[in-house]
């Protein structure tokens, strides 16, 4: 396939302005990343030619779910595959799950690519995200190797933002036990989430009160 031919970042969620999609496109610029991987976007919403706009003005190449995917220019590095009815095809192949989101609720999509094992680079905004990776410990607005993923801090200057984020990526990618260790701690974690862990959970605690 020609969007895993090299180390896949991936993301999946509504293209709207709270997901800040746009930050992922300049990471995807800094030289530590630059023509080394690709970004795979999975999900449609109101800014989708926005992001496309912006891809191409940071010097990337694009693709739109319909193109021909056979046909595409070797330098494509940005595919935008709209809606999906299995995402767990593209997750379970791709390198790294990103999720820059400025506010979230329970991020399901988050979870799904925990199922699937993959380390996971998440903003530390003040919900969700925090609670999944760093559970009962969740100082936000900080920078944090949490329990279950990477969180980074929301509160700096985008210039900085943008290099902690290739930083973290580029670390991720190029380290095999730090790899390993998040692709495991997601697996663990996506288990959490198991109804049967919650039923179990509830018996035990009905048992206490008998």
């Amino acid at each position: 396939n020609r969007i895993f031919v090299k180390p896949v970042i991936i993301t999946h969620g509504r293209l709207a302005p709270e997901k800040d999609h746009k930050i992922l496109l300049k990471v995807l610029a800094n030289p530590l990343l630059k023509g080394s991987v690709n970004l795979v976007l999975i999900g449609n919403g109101p800014l989708l030619q926005d992001l496309v706009t912006t891809a191409n003005e940071l010097g990337h190449c694009t693709y739109q779910h319909g193109e021909d995917l056979q046909g595409i220019n070797d330098h494509c590095n940005v595919f935008f595959m709209g809606y999906q009815p299995n995402p767990f095809k593209f997750l379970k192949r791709a390198s790294i799950f990103v999720f820059p989101s400025r506010f979230e609720g329970f991020p399901l999509a988050l979870m799904e690519a925990m199922a699937c094992g993959l380390p996971v680079v998440a903003r530390n905004c003040p919900y969700g995200p925090g609670e999944i990776l760093n559970p009962g410990n969740h100082p936000i607005h900080t920078n944090l190797l949490a329990e279950y993923g990477i969180l980074v801090s929301d509160s700096l200057p985008e210039g900085a933002h943008v290099e902690i984020w290739a930083k973290i990526i580029y670390d991720l990618l190029n380290n095999d036990a730090l790899r390993f260790k998040y692709q495991t701690q997601s697996a663990t974690r996506s288990k959490l989430s198991d109804m049967k862990y919650f039923c179990d959970e509830w018996f035990k605690l009905l048992n206490t009160l008998s």
